[in-house]
């Protein structure tokens, strides 16, 4: 038992000494890796991203009160993307994704038809609406077996 706390005070006392040592003494190697480990910290956690946040805001001011900007949004279109502004849950945002997505890629076929690269009009548009009432019908029936499902709980 008395062993066990004298190897516990001596370890405390030889960490002692030793910033006791360092402190007095600075090594150059071990001061210059500190000094850049502080910096990258410094620089990724408060320059760097207050600098991005300071150009995107200037950006967007300047696009809203002209075509001075178009060209830059139009090389970086992510800087128009609020995607996670308002998210509570994950569940939402995997909503607004899926919209996100589906919306580019209806987008992409638009142009496909404007190229006369895609399918017709008239074609895109009919498969369009088949996949929304595929959509529907499919909502609809899990909603009639939710509810089907939550009338035979009530009866037992």
């Amino acid at each position: 038992e008395t062993g066990k706390w004298i190897c516990f005070i001596m370890a405390l006392v030889c960490f002692g000494v030793g910033i006791a040592i360092c402190a007095t003494v600075p090594q150059p190697r071990a001061v210059a890796v500190i000094r850049a480990f502080l910096l990258v910290i410094l620089w990724l956690h408060l320059i760097y991203p207050t600098v991005k946040a300071i150009v995107r805001t200037v950006v967007l001011i300047q696009a809203r009160s002209g075509p001075v900007m178009d060209g830059l949004l139009n090389v970086y279109p992510g800087l128009l993307d609020f995607e996670h502004v308002g998210v509570q849950h994950a569940d939402f945002l995997s909503w607004r994704t899926q919209k996100i997505v589906a919306e580019e890629e209806l987008l992409r076929r638009v142009y496909e038809v404007a190229d006369n690269k895609g399918k017709g009009l008239t074609a895109m548009i009919r498969e369009e609406l088949e996949v929304e009432a595929e959509n529907f019908r499919r909502d609809y029936e899990d909603q009639v077996a939710m509810s089907n499902m939550g009338y035979a709980l009530e009866d037992h």
